[in-house]
């Protein structure tokens, strides 16, 4: 803006101000006032080659729904080396051009596979698309890179679960410490679903005893995944199958009554 303000009375010093707006980082820099349009298309006037104006112009006509004009201005932008702008792009193109978008999320990798969030847009992009392949081979290099990081336990759960590695994904659960948070959920529904699953994979080798073992084993809330124990729990679909199983596993008491919740998914 000084830069813009002094471009009449003082060129010289717009010019030293330009150069020192356009060295600073991109990062955590989100343009969305729909004012800011003319002085980004004159900042891009001044720097057509450089792609930081481009980018936050971009961003604020993408905010003001001129999706197009964003994608243009974003596709002159391959030579950046900002990783959440690669990211951005491929949300642009994300349901259009999703190979497009692939090629984005894996450069912003490239750029800065130091950073967890990178790999856990790719992750989250390869399994949308039923990548599942790709998504685990992703997930498990993420996993080596990041040890300590939950989202990219969760993410690699994910992908073993869908490769129908389930021993793999309890194992991954078993090293998750995540801390608590108002309507956390989704890791102990990986869990529930997981031991189920072990379950269901034990009663297909005759082990009853196993079976019951992982199906009683799934109603559980490890204190450790996120969220305690709700007064009503849902479990339904484990005592379904055990019931199921009782005749053979040589179970004499029957689960407890089911909920009268309208939806069995545990």
């Amino acid at each position: 803006m000084l830069s813009f303000l002094s471009m009449k009375n003082v060129p010289d010093k717009a010019k030293d101000y330009l150069n020192k707006a356009l060295a600073l980082s991109p990062q955590l820099v989100f343009p969305f006032r729909e004012e800011e349009i003319s002085l980004y298309q004159w900042v891009l006037a001044q720097r057509p080659d450089d792609w930081k104006p481009r980018y936050y112009l971009g961003l604020i006509l993408w905010s003001k729904g001129r999706v197009d004009e964003a994608k243009a201005l974003l596709d002159k932008c391959d030579a950046a080396d900002f990783a959440p702008l690669f990211l951005s792009r491929a949300m642009l193109y994300r349901a259009a051009d999703p190979a497009r978008a692939a090629a984005d999320y894996e450069k912003a990798v490239r750029v800065d596979e130091k950073t967890w969030r990178n790999w856990h847009a790719l992750i989250d992009f390869r399994m949308a698309g039923k990548q599942f392949d790709m998504a685990l081979a992703a997930a498990k290099q993420a996993a080596g890179l990041f040890p300590a990081e939950v989202p990219i336990k969760v993410d690699l759960v994910k992908a073993l679960m869908a490769g129908k590695l389930f021993a793999e994904a309890a194992s991954v659960l078993d090293t998750i410490e995540a801390l608590p948070f108002e309507g956390a959920s989704e890791i102990q529904g990986l869990f529930a679903q997981t031991q189920i699953q072990l379950g269901l994979e034990a009663v297909k080798k005759g082990d009853w005893a196993g079976a019951a073992k992982s199906l009683e084993h799934s109603k559980e809330y490890p204190e450790k995944l996120g969220t305690g124990k709700p007064f009503d729990p849902d479990e339904r679909a484990p005592d379904y199958f055990l019931g199921l199983i009782m005749p053979s596993s040589g179970r004499r008491t029957s689960p407890r009554p089911p909920s009268r919740r309208s939806s069995i998914t545990p």
